[in-house]
């Protein structure tokens, strides 16, 4: 991967980076603020059904109990008539309650309809009866078939006493079913539906009529959630009913214990999050193809002077020593252009310096040439000085041995002259001129020594200048090392 592209990924990254935290903030806050507000929506259905439910609950359950306080305190028990049991037709009732009816420890029922229960009817076996009796107090019954009308119904009881205090029959009135189911089905829920329960987990209003007087728990979509409907007061929780991811939130109707759930598809509930976060993922793709070509437009703009300063360089490597840059901008990239300005400049003049130095190492060649050739000439002087000493000594040698000779012959002379003094007289002549020409033998000696001294001294002299010019060829040498 070159530079450019280097760079317009580093460019896009930062870029994402920046954007796609803000974006995961901005999503994430969208989706908090469309499950708080689908929470609340759902909470508010449920408490206002609950309330709703509970008012006409607790309406019905007044008249049933105003009616027992009623017949206690003003009727017989065995004076009991249809006609103390029909409050629930008046218009102020109407259509609250379906009948009412008082059953007794006798096992006389009285109904405010005047139905007439069939043989073997036993009131003491009838939920409404048994519930109450066990509580002694008001009481919602779990929902039942009314046989009066052949409708499940959920009967109000409150029990009745007898003079002495003791528990002797009770006062029920009927819910029909029908019209809780109408109730909850009133509810509008957009993408959505209520339903409701007893204080069992039996379904007293449902959507699916097949549902209804089932326990949750037997219903395969409400089993895992039956337990928490039934043991909290109100909460929320996701499930799913017939495949489909569900939402839901509950709420006890107060003095009951039944159960207003109000349920709404997840997928409908997040659809105008679900459409703004599909709309923001496209804004980033496309700000990403954006910024991806901005990147790499913005990058090849950036590197066009490193570019041409590597083309510069390219030009300087294949000899080129004039070539420069036009420097533009103050910034990193400028200031390179300049040091590379300035360093094409310090290499010219480096290269300039050095072929001065070249021709300085030429005339320092050209000096160490004449000057090895005065130590040659030198050489061959100092050869010839020893070539002279060399006859000298011979000469002097010579000579010597013909002092030798002379000397022999003189002692020769002196022999004869002792043996025959009377030749000393013809003779001295001769010894005259043999010790003159011993006198001049040793005069000669000395001019040989003489000589032979004067040559040393040339030999000294030769040795000197021969020495002096082996320092300048050293620091003839030195200097071309140091040039190199």
């Amino acid at each position: 991967m070159n530079l450019k592209m280097k760079l317009a990924a580093l460019l896009v990254v930062v870029t994402l980076a920046g954007t796609g935290s803000i974006s995961i903030a901005a999503l994430s806050s969208m989706k908090s603020t469309a499950e708080e507000s689908i929470s609340d929506s759902l909470r508010a259905t449920a408490t206002n059904t609950s309330e709703q439910i509970g008012g006409w609950v607790s309406a019905n359950a007044k008249v049933v109990e105003t009616t027992a306080l009623n017949i206690q305190a003003t009727v017989p028990l065995n004076q009991i008539a249809e006609k103390h049991v029909q409050a629930f037709t008046s218009e102020s009732n109407k259509d609250k309650i379906g009948d009412m009816y008082v059953g007794l420890e006798d096992g006389t029922l009285v109904d405010g309809l005047g139905w007439v229960p069939p043989a073997g009817y036993d009131v003491h076996a009838r939920p409404w009866y048994i519930e109450a009796k066990a509580t002694n107090a008001l009481n919602f019954s779990n929902p039942y078939l009314d046989p009066a009308s052949n409708e499940y119904a959920v009967s109000i009881g409150y029990p009745l006493q007898d003079a002495k205090g003791q528990f002797a029959g009770v006062v029920a009135g009927d819910m029909r079913l029908s019209t809780l189911t109408e109730t909850i089905n009133n509810i509008k829920i957009d993408g959505g539906f209520a339903f409701m329960t007893d204080k069992t987990g039996a379904v007293l209003a449902h959507p699916d009529s097949e549902d209804v007087n089932k326990p949750l728990k037997d219903i395969a979509d409400y089993a895992g959630i039956a337990d928490q409907l039934l043991q909290n007061d109100s909460g929320s929780l996701e499930y799913t009913y017939k495949g489909e991811p569900q939402l839901l939130y509950y709420q006890k109707v107060e003095g009951t214990g039944w159960v207003i759930a109000a349920s709404v598809s997840k997928s409908h509930a997040f659809a105008e999050y679900t459409q703004m976060r599909n709309l923001f993922v496209g804004g980033i793709l496309l700000l990403v193809v954006l910024l991806t070509g901005l990147a790499v437009f913005a990058a090849a703009r950036l590197i066009k002077p490193l570019i041409l300063l590597q083309k510069s360089a390219q030009s300087m490597a294949e000899g080129d020593l004039t070539v420069s840059v036009d420097v533009k901008g103050k910034d990193e990239i400028g200031k390179l252009g300049t040091a590379f300005n300035e360093m094409s400049s310090s290499l010219r003049e480096l290269i300039h310096a050095a072929a001065g130095s070249a021709e300085g190492v030429e005339n320092s060649a050209k000096y160490m040439h004449g000057q090895a050739e005065s130590a040659k000439h030198i050489s061959d002087q100092i050869a010839v000085v020893i070539e002279e000493l060399a006859k000298g000594a011979t000469d002097q040698a010579s000579s010597i041995q013909t002092g030798v000779e002379q000397l022999g012959d003189m002692n020769e002379s002196i022999e004869a002259i002792a043996s025959s003094a009377g030749l000393a007289a013809s003779s001295a002549d001769d010894v005259t001129e043999a010790m003159k020409g011993g006198l001049e033998a040793v005069a000669s000696q000395g001019d040989l020594t003489e000589a032979s001294r004067s040559s040393a001294g040339r030999v000294e002299e030769a040795n000197r200048r021969l020495g002096d010019q082996t320092v300048k060829i050293g620091e003839a040498v030195s200097l071309i090392h140091t040039v190199a």
